[in-house]
Order: structure tokens, then C-alpha cells, then sequence
């Protein structure tokens, strides 16, 4: 679910055809206010809520719609001011489904968000949608039961 679901967000999705697995950035601007908008709006809808340590001194949650700790899809919103904050949902494989924690998977891709947000502050993540193909985030070799 995304936090303050009104209005269209920027947001960038792969999904490999084979498996299913799947992974999507969302970025929220101000008038979503942050994590706090997600406290209010979003966690009352969750089966699942867990405040993370903070990705890279920012601050962190994951939810999903089921219980437990295998959920089919997990989401990790990271705070990165009071008011601005991304979104980053991962499904793994159809096989792994119910089987593993996708939120430590959305957890690494938000890190590498980050990490790539620091490095390029002039571009957008999203650049390389119409600039050949996709880059590799480094999470994905580490985790390739995801696709």
C-alpha cells in the first residue's frame, strides 16, 4: 500500500517475466509528509508493521498486507526528510512465495537506493529507463532468489 494513495508518484517497476519477482521504487514528495503520513494512514491497514534500523541514517519501515514473517510482498518506506520520503516494494519469485522474508530484500534495494541517490544528486534513479538497459543494483546479485 502506498502512503497518501491519492495522486499519481514517480515511480519506476522491474518484474522479471519468467519468475514474477518483481521490484518497484516510488518516490513521495512533500504534500505526502513522510513516514509520519504512513503512522497515521498505513499502519492502521497492515498485518505487518516493523520499524527498521535506520538505512543509512535515515528512517525506515516495512509493512505488508499479510502476517508473519513470510509474506508474498513487503514494502520498506524510508524517510529521507520530515516531509519527502521513497518507496520500495519487492514480490520474490512465484516458487518462493510464503517461503522467504521479502522485507529484507526491499531493505537491501533501499539501501541501494540510497546509495545511488548520494552518488548521482543531479539525476534521478530512474534515469536509465531511457538511457539503455537496466543497471544492476548490486542487492539483486546478492539476492538472486528474488528474480
Amino acid at each position: 500500500m502506498r502512503p497518501g494513495g491519492c495522486c499519481p508518484v514517480p515511480s519506476c517497476s522491474w518484474t522479471n517475466a519468467e519468475t514474477t519477482a518483481s521490484i518497484g521504487v516510488s518516490y513521495y514528495p512533500a504534500r505526502n509528509k513522510g513516514l509520519s503520513n504512513a503512522y497515521t494512514n498505513v499502519k492502521p491497514q497492515m498485518k505487518r508493521w516493523d520499524v527498521l534500523p535506520p538505512i543509512q541514517g535515515f528512517p525506515a519501515v516495512a509493512y505488508a498486507t499479510q502476517p508473519g514473517s513470510t509474506p508474498n510482498t513487503c514494502d520498506v518506506l524510508v524517510g529521507v526528510t520530515d516531509r519527502l520520503s521513497f518507496l520500495v516494494d519487492v514480490a520474490p519469485r512465484t516458487s518462493k512465495m510464503g517461503k522467504i522474508d521479502p522485507c529484507p530484500l526491499a531493505a537491501d534495494v533501499a539501501n541501494d537506493v540510497l546509495t545511488t541517490l548520494k552518488r548521482r544528486t543531479d539525476h534521478t534513479a530512474c534515469d536509465h529507463v531511457n538511457a539503455g538497459p537496466v543497471p544492476t543494483l548490486p542487492s539483486l546479485g546478492r539476492r538472486q532468489h528474488i528474480a
